[in-house]
């Protein structure tokens, strides 16, 4: 009876245990999700306002331009969108290779529960953030 209770309890804790990560790792995809979608919806509606911004402002140089210069002014509005289009796409590259791995918490407690079943101390970093 007694190893039988003992497996059962031990049985419970995992599964407990695997619960709590599980929620963890649900939450962790919620919020990125939610961010995403923020962060989506902000990008259209800049991308909106700011092609307009764009367009009217390519047809304003072009109206003032237009008896004497309007080669050089077509061309000065390419390069300059061509410039920024290529910052911008070079710091969303960076901000989206500098981005947390998904499920990067959930994968810390579970490697921190392993260490714990096969009785390895904490490091002294885990212990300063709450491990």
């Amino acid at each position: 009876m007694a190893f039988s209770d003992s497996l059962r309890r031990l049985s419970a804790s995992v599964l407990g245990l695997l619960s709590n990560r599980l929620e963890l790792a649900a939450l962790e995809l919620e919020e990125e999700w939610q961010q995403f979608l923020a962060v989506l919806l902000a990008a259209l509606a800049a991308l909106f306002f700011l092609g307009m911004a764009c367009t009217l402002l390519v047809v304003l140089v072009l109206v003032l331009s237009w008896e004497n210069h309007r080669v050089l002014a077509i061309c000065v509005m390419a390069g300059l969108f061509g410039a920024l289009g290529l910052r911008i796409a070079l710091v969303a590259l960076a901000n989206y290779r500098s981005r947390p791995r998904l499920f990067s918490a959930t994968m810390g407690e579970l490697q921190k529960d392993l260490q714990g079943l096969r009785g390895q101390p904490e490091t002294a970093q885990e212990k300063q953030h709450g491990g």
